[in-house]
């Protein structure tokens, strides 16, 4: 029989699994635990109470909500409740108010949606899509002033070009006759040469007017001549006048930059327009040049008004009869390119259109509105160049989105499930393709035949990662220094096990998701050694808490750097992790009987720390009630409210937890056994002047691995051994209790009695918090499997630092 002192001075591996309990050769086997329920392993080693909740509010009519983070400033943040229908703005705990209400905005996203939100922001303003509908766009004006509305996409993004020469589109100029502007010769009367009627469109230097009417001497307008001078104004209305007996003047309203903007007709070939078109947006480029001839130096037969093509842009000659000796590359107004000759050039368009369909009217005939300048050829000829929107009713809209090097990232449409969009450079709502470095561009991951959906988006320190549901990529630019671009972006497979479709978090650079079981968690990381990044499983050391299904991840990166879990159950799983310290600990917070169906996080007031916010379904009175509450290590206890009171008084008020048993600490102890009435009145035992009233969550305890008992002869494991006592460090601990617990083969449990880790001898000294070494009289009986249970005491906050453990082995 050999007898010893057998000592653990950290926890930081919190519970591990039990697959693990005979691997004491395991580095997490050393610093674990056999449970951690409702305790936190600290970084530093420790373990201790994990914190409660304060009750902050109720969801809108109590109905399951989503909140959303929106974070200006460390000092400037607000959470987005989303409820069926309707958004309301949270801020540091308290609803933002409009007229004595709490400030709420119709948006288009139901109960179902909720889930599946997925946002990004820039500034004032939040991008937001849920894979069923138009991505929208929230702008913040102030904060009790918010406002909703589609994205209006006038360049993208497009679906691969139309390959069949068969089906065509031509595009006329603007809707109805334009009339090229002659003019008449200056000494004419109201009648001489080019005549209008009121109405009438005209075209002078690309620029499309409609005529108003002519008067004479200020009279009436009406039908009539043009006069001599043509209309130049580019906004408004404006009058030209001639003459001198009688004064006639011309009446004219600016309309379009150029013949081919503002509405046209679309006349196709193959049945190419369905009604669903309406309202979707179509890129057309041009198939034949004949009318518009690429430019050509030094040649004296040009004339003014001929239209040439030039580096994919379309310029109109307006000034001289020779077309130069240098080319036109300006991409705005009109420019002189040769000063001898007097050659000027005016921009018209690139070689791509963009309308929008806004009435079909055949299978071959449809209406449109100009979004982008028609390129001259596609008036005058047919194109089978044309893409419709990637983003419509008919192919369906994006179910993910993240802002990454000042793109606009989107990913996965129903139509193209693998498919990812980047916008143009600065331009977030600008989807129109090219071949600059920083123009929009899209591409497809590569697969092996199968259509694994992509589920999210997560920028990090080494590139753009992706999830799917069978692998997960890696985005980066193949040229050093550069930003992901058309040329240069290059992706790299990471993992081919899959996710689970909830968004990842960032911890320390890295990316960290749930796998496609949903039952580990996994950290992407750089190998030097392989020159690419692969999956790093944090969960092992806890493997078994995956079998609760983990449905949301969030990471608060301070005060305790901890990544909150939530499981489909509705409990909280923790996993403390500081790569930096080797530090990987898991637990387990039940919260008091409710179910956790969402968490957010953002910063607090302050900006010191991170504050997890909660939704909790409880049932209150038999009611569902749906509670916000932020986690908080001021108190353990759930669903808190804390109250105040001068004089010192025995009645506080909990209203949202009428008809419910209670919990409260106080400035004169603990009190238990209260209960609230059907309008919250609870009755402590002793009066008070400071109470925090809640719920208190009788399942928490932690408990250690089998306490190894040394032999001479070696391993003492299988054979019985005997607890004599045990001492305890503890920390700022206000009460709590430890207990043997002796197990046998069969798993039955034998609780020792429990020994108080404080000893108090008048209530009010539980305020007082202790830091001590304990020695208890803790005892087992002979067992092959002894253990030490540590269960805390009501609300006292409780942290245990180290255990020291007289064990006996007793031979076979």
């Amino acid at each position: 029989m050999t007898r010893a002192r057998v000592v653990q001075n950290t926890f930081s591996g919190g519970e591990i699994d039990p697959l693990l309990y005979a691997r004491d050769d395991f580095q997490r086997f050393k610093t674990g635990m056999s449970a951690c329920r409702g305790f936190i392993p600290l970084r530093q080693g420790a373990f201790a109470r994990a914190p409660g909740s304060i009750h902050q509010g109720s969801t809108r009519l109590d109905l399951p909500a989503r909140r959303i983070p929106f974070e200006f400033a460390l000092n400037d943040a607000v959470e987005l409740e989303f409820t069926d229908g309707v958004m309301r703005v949270w801020r540091y705990g308290v609803l933002v108010q409009r007229d004595g209400a709490p400030f709420e905005l119709a948006t288009p996203y139901q109960e179902a949606d909720l889930p599946n939100l997925d946002t990004a922001q820039d500034g004032d303003v939040i991008y937001i899509v849920d894979g069923r509908q138009p991505m929208h766009k929230i702008s913040r004006l102030a904060l009790d002033d918010w406002t909703i509305a589609p994205v209006d996409f006038q360049s993208g993004p497009f679906r691969i070009q139309n390959l069949d020469e068969a089906k065509t589109i031509q595009c006329s100029a603007v809707s109805g006759s334009v009339t090229v502007w002659t003019g008449s010769p200056p000494t004419g009367d109201a009648t001489a040469d080019q005549s209008l009627a009121i109405g009438d469109l005209c075209r002078h230097d690309g620029r499309v007017y409609t005529f108003l009417g002519v008067r004479t001497d200020g009279g009436a307008l009406g039908d009539g001549a043009v006069g001599p001078t043509p209309p130049t104004h580019t906004a408004g209305e404006q009058d030209y006048d001639w003459g001198t007996s009688p004064v006639y003047t011309a009446s004219w309203r600016y309309e379009y930059a150029t013949a081919s903007e503002g509405n046209i007709d679309l006349t196709a070939v193959g049945d190419v327009f369905r009604d669903s078109h309406v309202g979707s947006v179509f890129l057309i480029r041009p198939t034949d040049f004949s009318n518009v001839p690429l430019w050509v130096g030094n040649d004296g037969d040009a004339r003014n008004g001929d239209l040439v093509t030039y580096d994919d842009k379309i310029y109109e000659l307006v000034a001289g009869d020779h077309s130069g000796i240098n080319p036109p590359t300006h991409e705005s107004g009109t420019r002189r390119t040769d000063a001898s000759k007097d050659t000027k050039y005016r921009f018209v368009s690139t070689l791509e259109g963009v309308f929008r369909v806004t009435e079909v009217l055949s299978a071959n005939q449809a209406r449109a509105e100009v979004l982008r300048t028609i390129p001259q050829p596609c008036i005058d000829d047919p194109s089978y160049r044309w893409s419709e929107s990637a983003w419509s009713d008919d192919y369906g809209y994006p179910r993910a989105i993240t802002l990454y090097e000042r793109r606009l990232f989107a990913i996965s449409s129903p139509s193209e499930p693998r498919t990812v969009w980047a916008s143009t450079q600065n331009a977030f709502e600008d989807y129109l393709p090219g071949s600059d470095a920083d123009a929009s561009f899209a591409f497809e991951l590569e697969s092996d035949g199968r259509k694994n959906r992509l589920f999210w988006l997560q920028r990090a320190r080494r590139g753009l990662f992706i999830g799917a549901l069978g692998e997960v990529w890696r985005v980066f630019s193949s040229v050093s220094g550069e930003a992901i671009g058309p040329t240069t972006f290059d992706t790299e497979l990471v993992a081919n096990d899959g996710v689970a479709d909830t968004p990842p978090i960032l911890a320390f650079g890295d990316p960290v998701y749930i796998s496609r079981d949903s039952a580990r968690v996994n950290r992407i990381l750089y190998s030097f050694e392989e020159d690419g990044s692969r999956p790093i499983e944090l969960s092992l050391p806890a493997a078994h808490l995956g079998a609760r299904a983990i449905v949301q991840i969030v990471w608060q990166s301070a005060p305790l750097r901890t990544a909150w879990m939530r499981t489909r159950d509705g409990d909280l799983i923790a996993m403390v992790f500081d790569p930096d310290q080797d530090v990987l600990g898991w637990a387990v917070v039940p919260v008091a009987g409710g179910r956790v169906i969402d968490l957010s996080v953002s910063p607090n007031a302050a900006g010191t720390a991170d504050q997890v916010s909660m939704v909790v379904e409880r049932t209150v009175a038999e009611t569902t009630r749906r509670f916000v509450e932020v986690l908080s290590d001021t108190t353990h206890l759930f669903c808190t409210v804390s109250l105040s009171a001068d004089p010192a008084r025995e009645q506080f008020l909990a209203p949202h937890l009428a008809l419910t048993s209670l919990h409260a600490w106080t400035d004169v102890g603990d009190q238990g056994g209260l209960s609230a009435d059907a309008q919250g009145t609870v009755q402590l035992a002793y009066p008070a002047t400071r109470a925090t009233i809640g719920l208190l969550d009788q399942t928490h305890f932690a408990e250690t691995l089998p306490i190894s008992a040394p032999a001479r002869d070696g391993d003492a494991r299988g054979r019985g051994r005997r607890l004599h006592n045990a001492a305890v460090a503890i920390h700022e601990t206000a009460g709590g209790r430890v207990q043997a617990v002796e197990r046998d083969a069969g798993g039955n449990v034998h609780l020792g009695a429990a020994k108080p880790l404080v000893r108090r001898t008048v209530l009010s000294d539980a305020r007082t918090t202790e830091n001590a070494t304990i020695l208890t009289d803790v005892q087992s009986g002979t067992c092959n499997d002894v253990r030490l249970r540590f269960t805390p005491e009501g609300a006292a906050p409780m942290t245990v630092l180290a255990y020291f453990a007289d064990i006996e082995e007793m031979g076979p």
